[in-house]
């Protein structure tokens, strides 16, 4: 009775045992704080909201340093969860993804994760950087994928022995370095980005935009039908 509770707990402690072990960068701390409220939120039995939970981390985030706000990286993390939550999260589910077999699942997941993600970091990024990255939206999915077997052989190498410990660091590298490699080949493609720079106005009438199409998909229901035998 409430192991689930202690699960949670677990979980949380290994997030920030990870975070600390990772060096503790600012979007890892922000991940860490994200994914704790989460926990915090599901261990009070309570109804979980993601965009509560986002909104709740940025807060914290806030509160410890206000200068996080001018931080190009905590703009593009916030932006990107918040297309997930818009737009990947119920796209998942309207697809009913959930039907698949696991690992068909998981692929399916990480590339609706990584084209959402991409589309709402485009007007941020051409903002900042004056470059639209349109190869982005192939990239994204595969380093989403790429970062599950990376992280969990690093996370197994840390916690088992050597020699399999020496073995899984080998093997996360070769992943991290065919990671690379296609990461490298993509940005040598001519088109790879575009060349352009977003004004304020545009940028802000591109989220506008999205905020909108949120809105509209959100307020409207799925029509119910009844079958008479």
């Amino acid at each position: 009775h409430g192991g689930h509770r202690w699960r949670y707990l677990l979980l949380a402690a290994c997030t920030w045992l990870f975070a600390v072990v990772s060096g503790a960068s600012p979007s890892v701390i922000r991940a860490a704080v994200m994914f704790t409220v989460l926990m915090f939120t599901l261990f009070l039995s309570e109804r979980h909201n993601a965009i509560n939970s986002i909104s709740a981390t940025i807060l914290l985030m806030l509160i410890y340093d206000a200068n996080y706000l001018y931080d190009i990286s905590f703009q593009l993390s916030v932006v990107a969860v918040f297309g997930i939550i818009a737009w990947a999260t119920p796209l998942i589910g309207h697809l009913n993804v959930a039907r698949y077999p696991l690992t068909l699942r998981w692929l399916i997941s990480s590339i609706i994760v990584g084209i959402m993600a991409t589309l709402w970091t485009l007007p941020l990024v051409s903002h900042n950087f004056a470059q639209l990255p349109i190869i982005g939206i192939i990239v994204t999915p595969l380093v989403l994928i790429t970062a599950y077997p990376i992280v969990g052989l690093g996370v197994c190498a840390l916690l088992l022995p050597n020699p399999v410990a020496s073995w899984l660091i080998v093997a996360a590298e070769r992943v991290a370095a065919l990671l690379n490699a296609i990461v490298e080949g993509a940005a040598t493609l001519s088109c790879a980005s575009i060349e352009y720079r977003m004004s304020y106005g545009e940028m802000a009438a591109c989220y506008t935009l999205y905020m909108t199409i949120t809105a509209v998909v959100w307020m409207v229901e799925r029509k119910k039908s009844v079958t008479l035998y």
